[in-house]
């Protein structure tokens, strides 16, 4: 009976003894999840505190200087801006910085330089930075305008003759005063075109190369305002998918949600023009169907910066 005794305390020991054991590892496996969820939040705080004040310090160093003189600093802090260089990937390759991915930090007003008026009245003056080329900064409105348009209600796409080319070059640009009118250049645009296929079936480099041709191929319109091409549309995105066939609109910054006109027409035939659809895809709709427009317009090469961090609720402001 002793035996049998000292039996069941023994076993009552060691099963008090496993479930602390169990507790106490419990426990630690606690304490070290939590410990590695505090270092992340941690780090990823950081990085956030770290962005913000690399935003500011790039601000107060370009603080009025010309913006795109500020751009090869800025890409050095942005993971969102890329130099198109031989070096990059699948790149456009033509000395370009252009932002890519879901959303990057290019907000910029156009039209007032003061912050509280731009946001309160973003449909008129919020606008992203599409990126820097040969100097020149080109943005693109944040929201589409608010009534959607045909490219020419008699059913061609040729631009020279479009209803919204000569909507966007007069009535559209008569909404700023003649101060900012003055902070857009006039511009070459090309509206050659290319056909349907090649806009779809090719990845982003090689639909650059279809699109913006050679000098001797060119089709060319002089004017201030134009829309996003279809090649600014593909390299927006995260640089993993331009080398993508068939993109689907995935991770790109510049799929609005809206179905809308691109600036380059179906050259296949002469009455379509390219589109972003609502779900981010590309494809071809009738020049007379109504569709949403984001203006488009290069900024003069002598406009400074004056504050804010490209921020959606601090956006650049230009003096």
């Amino acid at each position: 009976m002793n035996n049998k005794k000292g039996f069941i305390s023994i076993s009552v020991v060691y099963a008090l003894f496993m479930l602390l054991l169990v507790l106490l590892l419990s426990i630690l496996s606690t304490y070290a999840y939590n410990r590695l969820l505090l270092k992340t939040t941690k780090g990823d705080i950081e990085t956030d505190l770290i962005h913000n004040q690399d935003n500011r310090n790039l601000s107060f160093v370009c603080m009025n200087q010309k913006l795109g003189s500020c751009f090869s600093q800025r890409y050095y802090l942005d993971k969102n801006l890329l130099y198109h260089n031989a070096d990059l990937d699948n790149s456009a390759n033509d000395g370009s910085y252009r932002y890519s991915g879901e959303n990057p930090d290019n907000y910029i007003c156009f039209g007032t330089s003061n912050n509280t008026e731009c946001l309160a009245n973003p449909d008129k003056y919020l606008y992203r930075i599409v990126g820097m080329y040969n100097e020149k900064v080109k943005i693109i409105k944040a929201r589409p305008l608010t009534t959607k348009y045909a490219w020419e209600t008699g059913g061609t796409n040729d631009w020279y003759k479009s209803g919204l080319s000569t909507y966007l070059n007069n009535t559209f640009l008569k909404t700023y005063s003649e101060t900012w009118i003055k902070k857009i250049i006039q511009n070459s645009w090309e509206i050659g075109g290319l056909s349907l296929n090649d806009g779809t079936q090719n990845v982003a480099r090689d639909v650059l190369k279809k699109e913006i041709k050679t000098a001797a191929d060119s089709t060319y319109f002089m004017g201030k305002v134009g829309l996003l091409y279809l090649n600014e549309y593909y390299f927006a995105a995260n640089s993993d998918y331009w080398n993508t066939k068939n993109y689907l609109g995935t991770a790109n910054w510049l799929a609005s949600g809206n179905t809308e006109y691109l600036m380059s027409p179906t050259n296949n035939n002469k009455t379509n023009a390219f589109i972003i659809n609502a779900n981010g895809t590309i494809s071809s709709a009738a020049a007379n169907s109504l569709q949403s427009i984001r203006p488009v317009f290069y900024l003069n090469q002598q406009v400074k910066l004056l504050d804010g961090l490209g921020l959606i609720d601090e956006p650049y402001l230009i003096a």
